[in-house]
């Protein structure tokens, strides 16, 4: 079978030729539609940038695998998965993704998404998708794609995303989105047999959202940053950031541990006189209760003189039982007052000891919160003495070659001149030789 259909983009540019059975596909599938009998029209698919998809005609052709989140499951054999499908809203319209990892847990968290394909043997394709991250400033922190026939994972080949900035495939786009890192990569790779084919998506330490690519296009709007720009930029951001929590973490916590304190002492200082006063009203009723008894003590006296005495005596024993039970009144109400006021201290000594104790916890995660963004700073101060460094040794190398090149150049001129010189003296003895012989 020959490719005898012509193919052109929507402004009738010929842009190659397919297959009749490919064709019709592309058509069937409102890629493209009928210009005539032997040419089809790609229906939008002016090609992009030229950084963003130089690719062989086939690509345009139906050879793209874009990426589509209802294709992937998570890895049950991972156990330590984070993420989900979602929906979202991007520019106008709603986008199905898929949000993966941890950048805040345990470290080594892993996570793993799964999906596979149907595809024919001896082809090229390329796996298109789009990618979105915050800065983890975890070195652990790592992304890549792995794809292999069926389930022979050790066939696979793996195109690395993120690796402590080191050995990455090149994305075809990248773009700074807000404080997030936008890339559109497009992977490339072959088929060896016809069958199902394995993509395994993988991050650890670092939370990504992956989506459909679109046009180059329709990322014009948004500033192009390398991946070592973005890194260096949001580090800086990092450490801003952190300094500025620390100071307001601290200003805040020593505010909340002095108003804390302050209401916990007054909140102690009401509950000492609450128990002052209920002291006080106990011992107005034992007083009370003392001074009923004494008055019915004179009256049975006073009604014993004019009685019988048998009448007095039990008017006499009456009112000494009153009075043994008005004093053991006094005494309970005495007893309660002192474990009122003994309570008293230990609330007014408890609320002391919290407010002592909220105060410590404020400034030592004050000082802990300092602490960080100071590890922090120091980590990209490293960073930066470690360019330097490795500039300095690039440099020096330099100087050395630039030494070698000068020290081969002088020899070499050395060599020149000793031949010069030769040539001249040659050139002499010759002149000589013709001269004697003219004299002669």
């Amino acid at each position: 079978m020959e490719k005898n259909i012509v193919v052109t983009d929507l402004e009738g540019n010929v842009i190659g030729s397919t297959y009749p059975k490919r064709a019709k596909g592309l058509v069937r599938s409102g890629r493209a539609d009928w210009a005539d009998d032997g040419c089809i029209r790609l229906l939008g698919t002016n090609p992009p940038v030229a950084s963003y998809s130089e690719y062989t005609e086939d690509f345009y052709m139906g050879q793209i695998i874009d990426f589509r989140a209802r294709d992937f499951r998570m890895n049950a054999e991972c156990e330590t998965n984070v993420g989900s499908r979602q929906i979202i809203t991007l520019g106008e319209e709603n986008v199905e993704c898929f949000e993966i990892g941890n950048a805040f847990d345990a470290f080594g968290c892993i996570t793993e998404i799964v999906g596979k394909k149907e595809l024919e043997a001896n082809t090229d394709y390329v796996f298109r998708f789009a990618i979105s991250n915050a800065f983890s400033g975890r070195e652990s922190a790592s992304s890549q794609i792995s794809i292999y026939p069926g389930d022979d994972a050790e066939a696979a080949f793996v195109y690395p995303m993120d690796r402590n900035g080191k050995n990455r495939f090149r994305p075809a786009l990248c773009k700074r989105d807000g404080e997030e890192l936008l890339r559109v990569f497009a992977i490339p790779f072959t088929t060896e047999e016809a069958g199902s084919y394995t993509f395994v998506i993988r991050v650890q330490d670092m939370e990504v959202r992956l989506f459909p690519a679109k046009e180059a296009e329709c990322y014009a709007s948004l500033p192009d940053i390398t991946y070592d720009q973005w890194k260096q930029e949001e580090q800086h951001r990092w450490v801003a950031k952190l300094e500025s929590l620390g100071s307001k973490t601290y200003d805040s916590l020593s505010g909340f541990g002095s108003q804390l304190g302050e209401k916990l002492s007054d909140l102690g200082g009401k509950i000492t006189k609450a128990v002052g006063d209920m002291v006080s009203s106990a011992g107005a009723a034992a007083q009370k209760a003392s001074d009923r008894a004494t008055e019915a003590a004179q009256k049975a006296s006073e009604k014993a003189a004019d009685a019988e005495e048998a009448e007095a005596q039990d008017a006499v024993e009456e009112a000494q039982d009153a009075a043994e039970e008005a004093q053991g009144a006094a005494e309970e109400a005495q007893n309660a007052a002192d474990d009122a006021a003994h309570v008293a201290d230990e609330l007014k000594g408890a609320a002391d000891s919290l407010a002592t104790a909220v105060k410590g916890m404020a400034a030592d995660l004050a000082e802990a919160v300092k602490d960080l963004a100071e590890g922090a700073k120091r980590t990209c101060k490293e960073a930066s003495a470690e360019a330097k460094e490795a500039t300095g040794e690039a440099l020096k190398e330099a100087g050395e070659a630039c030494a070698e090149a000068a020290r081969e150049s002088g020899e070499a001129c050395k060599e020149a001149g000793e031949s010069c010189k030769e040539a001249a003296g040659e050139a002499k003895e010759e002149i000589e030789t013709v001269t004697g012989k003219v004299v002669d």
